[in-house]
């Protein structure tokens, strides 16, 4: 018997398959349908790709004894290109840098060469003022990160961040909606619920 969880599944997979094969998603569509989907649904969906190819190779008109094959009345010697699809992540937010006093405060992201196979996201940086001499850099948030995935789709970057009113916290919000406390004096780090 087949599961009614994988019917769903199966029935989701085929409606944004074919309306991918259609062109009928906007880039818009792809970006939700790809946050939404995991990466093991997106494999689904290629290898349903492949298996539509395959059905429309074999059904395909049978070329008579010396008569070059061809995929449709009007088709060249090319086929059509698939169209592409590929798991890419949305342009992180643009969130200004923060300064208090003679310090400037900003969103750090790590060079891989850097990070090591870890988070390169969720760290602030604090500045001499408009100089590059960094003064400090701490984590804000922990990522745990799947070694066998994409590195960017796995970045999660600062949505916002602002003063507090005092001037003695910096307030930040990341793409998962989660909200952090950095006391710039002490860059001790709270989660704020």
């Amino acid at each position: 018997m087949f599961p009614a969880g994988d019917a769903a599944e199966n029935a989701d997979s085929w409606a944004c398959f074919c309306a991918d094969c259609a062109n009928a998603l906007t880039p818009s569509n792809i970006n939700s349908e790809l946050r939404l989907l995991t990466v093991a649904m997106w494999i689904k969906i290629n290898l349903m790709r492949c298996a539509a190819c395959a059905v429309v190779a074999c059904a395909a008109p049978a070329a008579t004894p010396g008569e070059e094959p061809k995929m449709s009345p009007d088709s060249t010697d090319t086929p059509p290109p698939l169209p592409h699809v590929a798991a890419k992540r949305r342009a992180p937010p643009k969130v200004p840098a923060v300064t208090l006093g003679d310090t400037r405060y900003e969103q750090a992201v790590l060079p891989r060469s850097e990070a090591g196979g870890v988070q390169r996201t969720g760290y602030v940086a604090a500045y001499k003022g408009t100089s590059d001499e960094r003064l400090w850099r701490i984590r804000v948030y922990e990522l745990k990160i799947d070694p066998a995935l994409e590195g960017d789709v796995q970045d999660v970057y600062f949505a916002t961040m602002d003063a507090s009113p005092d001037g003695r916290e910096l307030l930040i919000a990341n793409e998962l909606g989660e909200h952090y406390a950095v006391d710039v004096r002490t860059q001790g780090v709270r989660r704020v619920d």
